[in-house]
């Protein structure tokens, strides 16, 4: 039987999609690109109170997407499972090794001193966590894509090519990825974030600042991203103006139970903005589209969600693509998957997931497991 997604039904989404972008009849050119900007963040706005309403099941989470599981659960657990509590419990990073990396590099180049401390500072008061829908969660698991040793097999297959049947590598459209970044806030603030408070002996009161979303709708993703009204870079990193009015948001809200609909009334929900909508790496112009976040794009905002992530990739041995590149918006480049037989190419793009380049090898998860299948290419 079909799992179905837990706060998302993908299926809908796409028809609602469709919906709020088509352009009714008789729009001249300037109401209709109107229109279409402000459904897409429509569209967007749905999404996220899908996203961010009470939990609907047993579990009790504060939210929907908090009630999914963690990508630290599911890359370092040697049977995961959904239903295991563990499943839902919050694992926050603060820096990743690409982002140390990155640091170390700029200071070895003497370059911007000055922003790589600023750098530094902003991604150590951030903690970061990532979650993944039960859709999403089951392809992967159930593909082996969590085990380095299947990315590799799966590599040989494709450099093997026409010979061999190529597995397939595209994600479900039910899947849906949630990035979140927190940081600490005073008491008092917690009327002005969603929050939750850090089960430790220290109570601090962590405070949602950023949100990335991706959910495979379209066959490159939609890419959405948030911040709180109060992150000081944030008018930087706008793509596009949201033409939904908060009149209309707090509809939204109030539909799935986040807010009451009385504006004079307070949500925090309200002091979230949608810096964009992304749905393809070039405009009509041919110039790349951009969409970045202040809080998880700090150094590089001139960036496109969807190009980053299709650097996801793995090459031979454990190659990857630079995901922290400074010229990352545009379409990527061909020749980076092309099979000509160079040194240095090709890569097997992994379907936009970053996550699938953050893996080990199944034998250090599991070592009593046997991973033999996991070897080489089936001929």
């Amino acid at each position: 039987m079909k799992k179905k997604l837990s706060a998302v039904h993908s299926k809908g989404l796409v028809l609602f999609f469709l919906a709020w972008i088509l352009p009714t009849p008789g729009l001249g050119s300037q109401a209709r690109t109107g229109y279409v900007a402000e459904n897409l963040s429509g569209f967007a706005w749905d999404l996220f109170a899908q996203l961010n309403r009470p939990d609907p099941s047993a579990f009790g989470c504060p939210t929907a997407w908090e009630c999914w599981a963690t990508k630290h659960y599911l890359f370092g657990t040697c049977r995961p499972d959904w239903n295991d509590p563990a499943a839902r419990r919050r694992h926050l990073t603060s820096l990743t090794q690409e982002e140390q990396g990155l640091l170390h590099f700029m200071r070895d180049q003497g370059l911007l001193p000055d922003q790589v401390e600023k750098l530094s500072q902003t991604l150590k008061a951030t903690e970061t966590e990532i979650r993944l829908n039960r859709i999403a969660f089951d392809w992967i698991f159930d593909h082996r894509l969590h085990c380095l040793e299947e990315q590799q097999r799966r590599y040989k297959v494709y450099l093997c090519h026409p010979k061999c049947p190529q597995p397939t590598r595209e994600f479900l459209e039910e899947s849906i990825f949630v990035e979140a970044s927190w940081i600490r806030i005073d008491s008092n603030q917690k009327d002005e974030y969603h929050h939750f408070i850090r089960e430790s002996e220290s109570g601090e009161v962590m405070g949602l600042v950023g949100l990335h979303v991706s959910i495979k709708s379209l066959p490159n993703w939609i890419w959405m991203t948030w911040e709180h009204i109060d992150n000081p870079q944030r008018f930087a990193y706008r793509l596009m103006e949201d033409r939904l009015q908060p009149e209309a948001r707090r509809q939204i809200f109030a539909n799935y139970r986040m807010c009451e609909e009385d504006l004079e009334k307070p949500c925090y929900w309200m002091n979230y903005v949608l810096n964009g909508v992304q749905t393809s790496f070039l405009d009509g112009h041919g110039r790349p589209v951009l969409l970045s976040n202040s809080v998880f794009e700090t150094s590089n905002p001139e960036s496109s969600c969807m190009s980053c992530h299709a650097r996801s990739a793995i090459g031979a041995g454990d190659r990857r693509l630079n995901l922290f590149s400074q010229d990352a918006a545009g379409a990527p480049s061909p020749e980076w998957f092309d099979r000509t037989p160079l040194p240095d190419r090709p890569f097997l793009q992994l379907d936009f997931v970053n996550s699938l380049t953050d893996v080990k090898r199944c034998k250090e998860i599991c070592p009593s497991d046997s991973h033999q299948h996991l070897e080489e290419p089936q001929k």
